[in-house]
């Protein structure tokens, strides 16, 4: 809660924060998987009720 709210991401590692930017590779991976548990989720009819 006391971190500055300056955009940035941040990460502790062995008790060190660090910043740590997401760049494509981070979205790319991140956007893929989200597609992939999409997809899975509504062919066995998993999730929320009442979502399409």
């Amino acid at each position: 809660m006391a971190l500055p709210k300056d955009g940035y991401k941040r990460e502790l590692i062995e008790g060190e924060l660090t910043m740590r930017p997401a760049g494509f590779d981070h979205e790319w991976i991140g956007m893929r998987l989200s597609a992939r548990m999409t997809f899975f989720a509504e062919q066995h009819r998993l999730g929320v009720e009442g979502c399409p």
